[in-house]
């Protein structure tokens, strides 16, 4: 007997939902299990490759409290979830990379697309990205490993860090932008998907930072005055702010 209209409809909308569901279903999988056995973790490129002009010197290797700039952010990104790669062209990033058996690659330009491009073609496909500011030196673990949670209950969405409404860095990407960030031109980060599509501000998720200034970085050396003073109140029980 011949499947009638219904039924040939029924079974096609049927593939159609089984295939989604699957392809759900395994994204929700690599996200979840992320560096765990052999499901590949999630990407994070650090953002190193700047010319630190209003600061008039490489602000990462500034000393912050014992250790550098980039030190410091780093320490943040140690997570057995997150493949890291530094985007740099700075010899000097690339020593403290080898030194802490960091993977490092070099973007073919100055322009913050061209640092966002080479950090994913150096991870390849993953089911996310963490981007992540080389100058971020008070972002703490905690708010990162909030992040990776955020992201792993809600796999397709952009989940940022944020500060009572203020929305700012590390973001985490979902593979199905790839391609858009991979095509950004310009000075311009994956920020500038989001501004051109405006809907998209329904797909974004916020994680409360620990602290304001998490999501600070440093543009000038007053920026990094006042975050040492921070660091060195909290250590002595004061709260940052």
């Amino acid at each position: 007997s011949e499947l009638t209209y219904e039924g040939r409809e029924l079974l096609r909308r049927y593939g159609v939902w089984s295939a989604a569901a699957t392809q759900a279903s395994s994204k929700a999988f690599e996200v979840a299990f992320a560096g765990m056995a052999d499901v590949p973790k999630l990407g994070c490129v650090v953002m190193a490759s700047g010319e630190a002009r209003r600061f008039g010197r490489q602000k990462l290797l500034e000393p912050l409290c014992g250790q550098s700039v980039f030190a410091r952010t780093l320490d943040a990104l140690n997570s057995e979830r997150l493949e890291v790669v530094v985007a740099t062209r700075w010899d000097e990033v690339m020593q403290i990379c080898e030194e802490r058996g960091i993977a490092h690659a070099s973007p073919s330009g100055p322009l913050q697309s061209d640092t966002v491009r080479c950090g994913m073609e150096a991870l390849g496909k993953r089911a996310g990205y963490l981007f992540v500011q080389g100058d971020q030196p008070l972002l703490s673990a905690a708010s990162v490993g909030a992040l990776l949670d955020e992201f792993a209950a809600h796999p397709h969405a952009i989940v940022r860090l944020c500060w009572r409404g203020r929305q700012g860095s590390p973001v985490i990407f979902p593979q199905e932008l790839a391609g858009a960030l991979q095509t950004l031109n310009g000075d311009v980060g994956g920020g500038e998907i989001l501004r051109c599509n405006p809907a998209m501000a329904s797909y974004v998720r916020c994680v409360e930072a620990a602290q304001a200034v998490e999501l600070d970085d440093i543009d000038t050396p007053g920026d990094l005055d006042r975050m040492e003073k921070l660091y060195r109140g909290a250590h002595a029980g004061e709260p940052l702010s």
